[in-house]
């Protein structure tokens, strides 16, 4: 996976994607702006909540974007996962990001699996790639 190393949202200092190896990673590039951003993140949250305790994290990546609405944005969705900043977008090259949401996922190893999903992981079209997305993410030890 490209390397991302950002400010966090959520609390004081970066978070480095490295520092996550040896868990499963779900990468979710949002806007506070964004409507299906707004519909897919209480499904986040969900599955943070039902597969965290296998190892997985879902990690969110505001990009152009302002932090003040970004944190409004995580409060008003009750997002506990961990969120990282981007406002520029400087990351959203090396990530091949063309707009919001898009998500990809990272197993255990460091490595893009699965399918990159854009739009929202929610919607009917997009369940089953997340679901399998999310497995091949925590497969491996």
């Amino acid at each position: 996976a490209p390397a991302l190393v950002l400010e966090r949202l959520d609390e004081e200092g970066t978070l480095d994607l490295a520092d996550l190896r040896g868990k499963g990673v779900v990468v979710n590039f949002w806007a506070s702006w964004c409507i299906p951003c707004k519909d897919e993140a209480p499904f986040l949250q969900s599955v943070y909540e039902r597969d965290r305790d296998r190892g997985l994290v879902v990690l969110g990546v505001d990009s152009q974007d302002f932090r003040q609405d970004a944190r409004r944005f995580m409060k008003r969705f009750g997002l506990t996962y961990p969120n990282v900043y981007d406002g520029r977008g400087e990351t959203l090259g090396a990530w091949g990001v063309v707009g919001f949401p898009e998500t990809f996922f990272v197993d255990r190893q460091g490595r893009l699996v699965g399918q990159r999903i854009q739009g929202g992981v929610a919607t009917e079209r997009n369940r089953e790639a997340f679901e399998q997305g999310v497995e091949l993410a925590l497969a491996g030890s």
